[in-house]
């Protein structure tokens, strides 16, 4: 089956190799930094705002917190607020122009064999900050991936003779495709020898609002239908936990989408979904 032009693939590229990685890590450490650094000096600012001892005096009300850390605070002034914005535009300085080093090697370096121990450290990165590494741009953030053997799957290694069944698994908050995965089992591999189909994983930013990852999913399974190398007939959908909501969001969006896969959907499980 040929892909309709300008179909968009299942897997965008997410960015892989240790440079990415370097670089990931390195802008969250200076976004941390940053961001503590604003929060102790809206405290500093907001003490030097109360009143002397010994005078009756209300508290000014405290600013309510913008998006990121120390927004929408007083800032402190005069020697102690240049101290501040010393450290602040040190912190931005130095992590620019590290990062502005390592830019270069990035495609040079990158490696396309990424490990399950650093797949599941991203993950559980991505499920706690995954919108502010999406917001702040970070290598760091997962696009959707539909894996297989922890790699971007490909339908048409498959060729004439796929099932006709597709196995989805869509893990959960914090998690990765790897933890299907336990003491060399596959429990995805064992569920589709029983059932005569094809496992394929996904793989998320689960730090994203659900309703964004749903929309992700079901496009992502719109353009693998339509690479299958023969006509699908049959998608059974297992999400654990948080996995579970994406699924039946992905469901949700499709119809409005004008997707074809939900046709193809049987069944669905849910293992330990907070519905």
């Amino acid at each position: 089956m040929t892909r309709p032009t300008g179909h968009p693939g299942p897997n965008p590229p997410p960015a892989k190799g240790p440079v990415a990685d370097t670089r990931g890590g390195l802008k969250l450490a200076v976004d941390g930094t940053r961001h503590i650094t604003g929060l102790v000096e809206a405290l500093h600012g907001q003490i030097q705002r109360f009143a002397p001892p010994l005078r009756r005096r209300e508290p000014p009300p405290w600013p309510e917190m913008g998006n990121d850390l120390g927004d929408g605070l007083p800032p402190t002034r005069g020697i102690t607020g240049l101290v501040y914005r010393t450290i602040q535009g040190t912190t931005r300085w130095v992590g620019d122009g590290l990062d502005g080093l390592l830019a270069p090697f990035d495609s040079a370096l990158a490696n396309g064999q990424p490990s399950p121990r650093r797949d599941a450290v991203v993950a559980a990165l991505n499920g706690v900050l995954g919108d502010h590494l999406l917001r702040s741009g970070n290598p760091l953030a997962l696009p959707m991936q539909l894996r297989q053997n922890g790699q971007p799957f490909d339908p048409a290694t498959l060729g004439a003779e796929a099932p006709r069944h597709l196995l989805l698994l869509v893990h959960g908050l914090c998690m990765s495709d790897g933890g299907w995965c336990r003491n060399g089992h596959d429990h995805g591999r064992e569920l589709a020898k029983v059932l005569g189909a094809a496992p394929v994983y996904a793989f998320y930013n689960s730090g994203q609002h659900i309703s964004a990852n749903g929309r992700a999913l079901a496009e992502a399974l719109q353009a693998l239908v339509a690479q299958w190398p023969v006509p699908l007939e049959r998608i059974t959908l297992i999400g654990h936990s948080m996995g579970g909501l994406v699924g039946r969001s992905a469901c949700a969006q499709a119809a409005g989408l004008g997707h074809t896969w939900p046709a193809l959907l049987k069944q669905m499980v849910f293992l330990g979904t907070p519905h």
